[in-house]
């Protein structure tokens, strides 16, 4: 379904929303398209689409999902270098620059520098939402002080506006998932993006990727990231190994035989 909206007043104030819903059987009307094209009795509950905000007239800083957001990848990508939010961003009526932006994960999510080796934004020219050859990165780290949170700094002279310009930014992560371990970040309301002229109002956040959950399912071509690759520094014996477990103990006891006969021998001497 698509809709072109118009608001009827001059200008658009902040938070004006709209919302389409069918909210009764009389909503949708069947016909039998067979001999006697009959009308069919439908049963409906209300049904609610999302809600849309318009872009409000003012002073704001506008940063919003875009229209072209990656989707989850199939299993066998999830763990590539792939991307994972669109954001468009509108500086409405001013001169202004994006300084820094803040990423964070949610508690029951992968951390950054675990399950999320690396965070990178790019400039998404032409709006496509994947970040093409001939695009610029503006900014990526490996490096995470702290798990839950990193903020990206000195964009200021990548990301520039002039009134009413908009950009289009691509953000990627790779992801290093465990089976069945998910993935999400956010840019928070509060420090998300910080503006070189700070005086202006940003508008829409926070704003959080989709879910990217690493589900290993039968008959699926999958890698996931290993227990034993978590940090832990053991050493695991298996059977797969040359050298079985019960070959080593067997070596043990043979040992201590011969000691103890040793012992006694040299005793009776």
């Amino acid at each position: 379904m698509q809709a072109k909206v118009k608001y009827a007043g001059a200008t658009v104030p902040d938070s004006t929303t709209f919302q389409f819903s069918l909210y009764s059987s009389s909503s949708v009307i069947v016909h039998d398209a067979g001999k006697g094209a009959s009308q069919a009795t439908t049963k409906l509950e209300q049904i609610d689409f999302a809600t849309f905000m318009l872009e409000p007239d003012g002073d704001y800083f506008i940063v919003t999902r875009g229209p072209k957001d990656p989707p989850v990848p199939s299993i066998d990508k999830m763990n590539d270098f792939i991307p994972v939010l669109q954001i468009k961003t509108k500086s409405m009526n001013a001169i202004n620059a994006i300084s820094s932006i803040k990423f964070r994960v949610s508690n029951g999510y992968a951390k950054l520098g675990e399950g999320i080796k690396k965070i990178a934004i790019y400039l998404d020219s032409n709006n496509n939402g994947i970040a093409d050859t001939n695009e610029m990165e503006i900014a990526s780290t490996t490096k995470f002080d702290n798990k839950n949170y990193v903020i990206l700094k000195g964009l200021d002279s990548k990301i520039n506006y002039t009134p009413q310009s908009i950009r289009y930014l691509i953000v990627y992560c790779k992801f290093d998932l465990a089976d069945k371990e998910k993935a999400k970040i956010e840019i928070p309301q509060n420090g998300g993006v910080l503006l070189q002229d700070s005086t202006k109002y940003i508008k829409n956040l926070p704003l959080r990727s989709k879910e990217f959950k690493y589900e290993c399912l039968a008959g699926e071509e999958c890698n996931p990231r290993k227990a034993s690759d978590s940090g832990c520094g053991c050493t695991v014996i298996n059977n797969s190994t040359k050298t079985p477990l019960t070959s080593i103990f067997s070596f043990v006891l043979i040992a201590i035989f011969a000691l103890i006969f040793k012992f006694k021998f040299s005793k009776r001497k």
